[in-house]
């Protein structure tokens, strides 16, 4: 692959969100501008991708999936689906601890690739509560 440049516009909207856990979803149409094995190519693509958050101890444990679906308007390219899953712990105020499990397949992939992938990991990483939506005066 030389380059990938995508570019859309999508509605979001969140489902529900109560102190236990809150489902968002939301819907896109793309433009996916990519060199693969010395072609350019241009597809429109949609998307869709629900994202699922389950607070086990609210505000210190939670669960996660989210996943994603690309159809991509070329049929030679298929489909796309990504998810990841696993759980969230946040540490402290600014680090959270994660666990991940990743799930990639695609119904055509490139040459030379399986059509799934799983790969695992695990991450500390510096959070930040206000970019989660989180209310500051709660962090304080």
């Amino acid at each position: 692959m030389g380059y990938r440049i995508t570019a859309g516009a999508g509605l979001g909207y969140v489902a529900y969100e109560t102190p236990t856990g809150r489902l968002a979803v939301d819907a896109s149409v793309t433009g996916v501008f990519e060199e693969l094995d010395g072609r350019e190519q241009q597809n429109p693509v949609f998307r869709w991708a629900p994202n699922l958050i389950q607070y086990i101890v609210p505000d210190v444990l939670e669960a996660f999936h989210k996943h994603s679906i690309l159809a991509v308007a070329d049929s030679d390219r298929g489909q796309i689906f990504d998810s990841s899953t696993g759980p969230r712990m946040h540490v402290s105020e600014h680090l959270d601890a994660t666990a991940t499990v990743d799930v990639r397949y695609e119904t055509e992939p490139a040459p030379g690739r399986d059509k799934a992938d799983t790969p695992t990991r695990g991450a500390l990483a510096i959070a930040s509560r206000c970019a989660r939506g989180w209310d500051a005066e709660r962090t304080r």
